[in-house]
């Protein structure tokens, strides 16, 4: 019986020290975490300003508890700073639209935070410096800065101005008009951003000779002339003018403008600054000046307030075509006395006078051959003198060639020689061709 009784002792404690380890293992379990919830779920907040999230567990036996200190948080790129020593205590800086993570055994939830910009502290403006001609344009930009860096456009709400007296600012840029150093200013709720600007000026766009009307001057007056260009603001560009003359026979002017009369005639004087140029009759009187009369003065005539441009045309039909006195109503340039550059050796008069020359000796010299007479050298100079006076009258006033008395002179000097070898005397030529 005694033995029985250690048996059924010995089982009950072996059958306790079975259950009581699946009681407590049952016990340790409890609620199991199925969640988490990170609250507030949606933040609007200013750069600057403080928040605080707060991370909730969520149990399958329907209870929650709070694990915001055990947690870790995650913003990729965003705009918060943690404190440290308070998890969930965050400072928006950077504005924009972020996305807050709250991570805790193995599970996650979210928060969706937007910041935007705090106060205004700063004003910008670009650009910083600039450079530009009257004629050009310049875009404004202005951004304000808060505390934290973050910046935005307020061109558009800018107040603009600038030091320029006739420039205009506004939000789409600057639009110079004076030359010289300037300063372009914006101010946005009570701050103020500005930059240094030099004006420099634009294109030619006018240019102005001193006397500008016809001048008339007599063989060996000397004038200076001045050249003014101006842009479309009217500002003064100072630049090399070159200048020159139709007709350097009639008056001839050096590099600074002075120009000296030379013999009577029409002539136009020229100046010409990057492409734009001016053009001025000038005509030389026959007689000649006495001492006294010589002088070196700079005329100050004023010119017409109205001066039609005239078109640009090639320097070969500048020297064919004198100015008109009539600038006001003329768009072109138009001939009022007769040219007298016609040395080109491309007029067609001039080639016209070659041939017949050439002609004439080659047919004359023929006839000599066969019919002889003393002097027989003065029918081709008789026949180049008249030529050439019928050249300079009717063609081109008071201008003589020099290359028909070359080709007479050349032509003498052959036949010379042909009479030599075929034995002439002065009588003249044989009444026979030479074998």
């Amino acid at each position: 019986m005694r033995k029985l009784k250690s048996i059924l002792l010995a089982s009950c404690l072996s059958l306790g020290l079975i259950i009581l380890p699946i009681n407590q293992a049952f016990a340790a379990e409890g609620p199991v975490l199925t969640g988490l919830s990170l609250s507030p779920g949606q933040l609007s907040l200013v750069s600057g300003q403080t928040a605080v999230f707060t991370l909730t567990a969520l149990y399958n036996d329907g209870t929650s508890a709070d694990v915001t200190q055990k947690a870790r948080f995650e913003l990729p790129g965003g705009g918060f700073t943690g404190i440290p020593g308070q998890r969930g205590e965050f400072v928006a800086i950077a504005q924009g639209t972020w996305v807050l993570t709250g991570l805790y055994q193995g599970l996650s939830a979210t928060a969706s935070i937007s910041i935007t910009h705090g106060p205004i502290s700063k004003l910008n403006i670009l650009p910083v410096q600039a450079s530009l001609p009257t004629d050009g344009f310049l875009p404004i930009r202005v951004y304000a800065l808060d505390s934290n860096g973050n910046s935005w456009d307020v061109t558009k709400e800018s107040v603009f101005s600038t030091t320029d007296p006739s420039g205009q600012v506004t939000a789409e840029g600057y639009q110079p008009h004076s030359v010289g150093n300037w300063q372009v200013s914006a101010s946005f709720q009570g701050q103020t951003a500005g930059f240094p600007v030099t004006v420099t000026p634009g294109s030619v766009k006018n240019l102005e000779i001193t006397p500008g009307e016809k001048v008339n001057l007599d063989i060996g007056d000397q004038f200076n002339f001045n050249a003014k260009a101006t842009d479309a603001a009217g500002n003064q560009i100072t630049t090399n003018v070159s200048w020159q003359t139709t007709n350097p026979k009639v008056a001839k002017v050096s590099k600074d403008g002075k120009l000296k009369a030379l013999k009577p005639g029409q002539t136009n004087l020229i100046a010409e600054v990057s492409g734009e140029r001016t053009i001025v009759s000038i005509i030389v009187n026959g007689a000649e000046p006495s001492a006294t009369e010589t002088t070196d003065e700079i005329v100050s005539v004023q010119k017409p307030k109205t001066i039609a441009r005239a078109p640009r045309v090639s320097a070969e039909e500048i020297e064919k075509v004198p100015v008109t006195e009539n600038f006001e109503n003329s768009n072109s340039l138009q001939s009022t006395a007769p040219v007298e550059n016609c040395k080109n050796i491309a007029h067609p008069w001039t080639i016209i006078i070659l041939l017949l020359q050439i002609i004439a000796l080659a047919a004359y010299f023929t006839w000599l051959i066969k019919k002889p007479f003393k002097l027989w050298w003065v029918a081709p100079g008789v026949l180049t003198l008249g030529l050439l006076l019928i050249y300079s009258q009717l063609f081109c006033n008071n201008t003589y060639l020099w290359w028909p008395w070359t080709v007479l002179g050349i032509s003498v000097i052959f036949i010379s020689v042909y009479y030599q070898r075929v034995e002439l005397k002065d009588s003249g030529p044989p009444d026979q061709k030479p074998v």
